[in-house]
């Protein structure tokens, strides 16, 4: 049998046991023997919508590399391998998160700033604001003051977050001090008026203790608009265009990402008109759509 007789018989057999979205990555036949080395892709069509065009994209989302198998060719001329069937899809499972979380966290990195816009982040995490501004108009944050403070229980809990963070630190009298503030906020410091500052301290204590929000101080409404920002971008950059959104179809595409269903529509929706007020995301004519500067950070960095 020649190389294209075989590769054939392969991917009917993936096709078969395996998979109808899997591809031959590379093909590799060792000279002199039965044997053949593959390794094996994974591909799943996307369709994308624009509701203001009346649009569909589809785009096709490709994971090189997510196995290695090796067939043998019998007397008969039938291949045959063995597999791991949940470990293949375990790997497949892995590598779309992977490309979610990075996805997640170049948005991130463009929007932190604006996160302090989100009126339900803005009012759920003011004792961190509070923290950073006393910080950062007195330079300290003293024992007395703590002491003094009146809901001392609720604000010591974000204290332990911003210093885990080390955006704050314990001085020698044990006064809270501002921490090792991270090079790329500190230009922005520099150069801006106190409330940018503040914004952008207390968006990136939120983008980088995302996950301690969640597990330890069990707060995951940071988690849902991440998702939300993200599932839109993710769309956004299949097809390298400002997609515009009906809100139900923004609904239907982010549970489909995300496999969010226990987001009910209703709260989705305020989360939509908080992002939009923050100037995350853009409503016009029934339409949401995303920021062109977003957009191209993500094309940049993919």
């Amino acid at each position: 049998m020649d190389e294209n007789q075989i590769k054939n018989k392969i991917l009917n057999y993936i096709c078969h046991k395996i998979g109808t979205s899997m591809y031959i990555n590379s093909f590799n036949r060792k000279s002199g023997t039965n044997k053949i080395t593959i390794s094996l892709g994974y591909s799943i069509p996307r369709v994308i919508y624009d509701d203001e065009l009346k649009k569909q994209f589809i785009k096709f989302i490709k994971f090189d590399d997510i196995v290695q198998l090796t067939f043998t060719i019998n007397t008969s001329g039938e291949v045959y391998t063995e597999y791991d069937l949940k470990e293949i899809y375990e790997t497949i499972n892995k590598r779309k998160y992977r490309l979610q979380r990075k996805i997640e966290q170049i948005i991130l990195d463009v929007v932190y700033p604006k996160l302090f816009d989100v009126p339900l982040l803005q009012n759920k995490f003011r004792p961190i604001y509070n923290i950073l501004n006393h910080i950062w108009i007195s330079g300290k944050f003293s024992c007395g003051d703590l002491v003094s403070y009146k809901d001392k229980n609720k604000l010591v809990k974000y204290f332990q977050f911003l210093e885990n963070l080390e955006m704050i630190r314990q001085d020698k009298n044990n006064d809270y001090v501002m921490g090792n503030i991270p090079t790329e906020l500190k230009q922005a410091l520099k150069n801006g008026n106190d409330i940018e500052v503040l914004k952008r301290l207390f968006g990136y204590s939120i983008k980088e203790g995302r996950k301690y929000l969640k597990e330890e101080l069990h707060v995951p409404m940071v988690e849902v608009y991440i998702e939300i920002i993200s599932a839109y971008y993710y769309l956004a950059s299949r097809v390298n265009k400002s997609v515009k959104l009906t809100a139900d179809t923004f609904y239907e595409e982010f549970r489909s990402i995300y496999d969010k269903s226990k987001v009910h529509k209703t709260k989705f929706f305020a989360y939509l008109t908080d992002l939009t007020e923050a100037n995350i995301l853009q409503r016009s004519d029934g339409f949401f759509r995303g920021d062109d500067t977003i957009l191209k950070a993500l094309a940049q960095n993919s």
